[in-house]
């Protein structure tokens, strides 16, 4: 199921492994694992360039990344700007 929204690992009992498993999991044998490993351990360093660069993605109250659980992730690992609208940000 497709959404919207950029995943990486941001979150205090997340990692690097979890990502890579659930992403070839969900990959069906599609996935060239070493691409997959290198994009899963280059997002938190993407994340966090985008933000330099000032892209506005929604935050906790506290001002943390709202990172939310969706479709194939076994945990919070995806992040939105404006909602739905991440693409667009």
């Amino acid at each position: 199921m497709a959404q919207g929204g950029m995943a990486a690992v941001m979150t205090n009992g997340d990692s690097f492994e979890s990502h890579i498993n659930d992403t070839l999991a969900v990959g069906m044998g599609l996935c060239d694992p070493s691409v997959v490993k290198q994009v899963v351990t280059g997002g938190p360093e993407a994340i966090e360039h985008l933000l330099a660069l000032g892209a506005e993605f929604d935050k906790t109250t506290d001002g943390e990344l709202d990172c939310s659980r969706e479709g194939g992730h076994r945990h919070a690992r995806v992040v939105h700007a404006n909602g739905d609208a991440t693409g667009r940000e």
